[in-house]
Parts: structure tokens; C-alpha cells; sequence
């Protein structure tokens, strides 16, 4: 069975980043898990009082549609996908 791990990136300040991906070689994958992170705040941290403020959450955007992985990213936000190929 393989795997895919992608990690992706949005730099944009404001805007959705939509990602498209061709998994040539895989047949019938499916997201086995998807974790983004993210905050619509910019200056948002983690402090004493509140250390869990920024952390990884389950990103429910990733789809499969035939060989091709759709998603759309939040804004300045790090996203990992990681696509399994069906047994």
C-alpha cells in the first residue's frame, strides 16, 4: 500500500489558496489524515495562560476526486495531508 505525505503552505495574508494535486500512481486513494494550522488572527500566540491558543486541528477540506486531491488552504496557514492508497 503507498503513501502520500504533503505538506503545504499559504503565505497569503487574506486569501483561501486552492491546491490541486495529481496522484498518478496511486489508484482509489483516500485522506487518511489532514491536520492544518492555523489562526484568523496574526498576532495570536501561545502564552502561559493560554499554551494550546496555536495548534495543529483537523482540517475537514481535503477531498479525492478520481486521481486528484482538491483542497483549499486557509490563509497563512501550514497544512499536512497525508493520502493513502486504497487496499
Amino acid at each position: 500500500m503507498g503513501c502520500v505525505t504533503l505538506f503545504a503552505l499559504n503565505r497569503h495574508l487574506s486569501e483561501e489558496m486552492p491546491l490541486q494535486i495529481r496522484l498518478r500512481d496511486m489508484h482509489g486513494g483516500a485522506v487518511e489524515e489532514a491536520v492544518t494550522l492555523y489562526d484568523p488572527d496574526l498576532n495570536a500566540a501561545n502564552t502561559r495562560q493560554n499554551p494550546d491558543r496555536i495548534r495543529p486541528v483537523p482540517f475537514a477540506g481535503p477531498r479525492i476526486d478520481g486521481r486528484e486531491l482538491h483542497a483549499n488552504l486557509p490563509p497563512t496557514s501550514w497544512t499536512v495531508i497525508r493520502v493513502t492508497e486504497a487496499r
